[in-house]
């Protein structure tokens, strides 16, 4: 499993997963990340860092709650949110250490033309796993809802195109997957796989390199 942050990633096996504290996370950092980083150890770790982040809210990640300390239901929330505006409010969260915490919660629906992909997307990985996706898993998956510790300074529709620019980066990897072969290690001593991985890395780079210098029609 290999895990990519800025120029650096790491080599873990499966036992440990992907979370944000296997990163260096460093002062004044922005972290974008999908929603299996959405964690409450994660949250604590890049606040601890003094790093913000936007992350992608996944269903029964962790709780949030109101000024009140009452849970807030998200399906509740749902009810008039478009893909024309983004919504935002404040909500509480319980991390480690660091206790009742407030960020930002910002929320848009997905566009039709999307979203029937997306439902056939998340039943096919379903099937695989042999799990059972509750109707209210697939509800909130017609959604891009991100929470952050960006300031009110930033809008809401700035963070949500910001979380956005981290499908870029998708795009990319999953070229050097098809393209250079990077879906498997063909090694198991974990010296040969960072050798072979940054052999890798090397010359995706040069190629990026050399394709900025030519034009030519597509």
């Amino acid at each position: 499993l290999m895990k990519m942050c800025g120029a650096d990633y790491k080599i873990t096996g499966h036992e440990i997963g992907e979370m944000l504290t296997n990163f260096n996370i460093q002062k004044n950092w922005l972290i974008l990340a999908d929603r299996v980083y959405a964690s409450l150890t994660g949250i604590a770790y890049c606040l601890s860092r003094s790093a913000d982040f936007v992350l992608r809210v996944r269903h029964n990640a962790f709780n949030m709650y109101d000024e009140n300390n009452k849970k807030i239901n998200l399906i509740s929330q749902l009810t008039d949110v478009t893909d024309k505006r983004v919504k935002e409010f404040k909500v509480w969260v319980k991390l480690p250490k660091l206790g009742f915490t407030k960020l930002r919660l910002c929320m848009i629906k997905i566009p039709d033309d999307k979203l029937k992909e997306i439902e056939k997307r998340d039943k096919r990985k379903a099937s695989k796993k042999q799990n059972q996706v509750s109707e209210e898993a697939l509800e909130l998956h017609k959604y891009l809802i991100v929470i952050t510790s960006l300031l009110d300074e930033i809008t809401a529709d700035e963070i949500v195109n910001l979380y956005r620019l981290r499908w870029q980066v998708e795009i990319y990897f999953k070229r050097l997957k098809s393209i250079m072969g990077f879906g498997n290690l063909p090694l198991k001593r974990e010296e040969n796989m960072y050798a072979w991985l940054n052999g890798k890395l090397l010359i995706s780079l040069l190629i990026e390199n050399m394709l900025s210098e030519v034009s030519f029609s597509p």
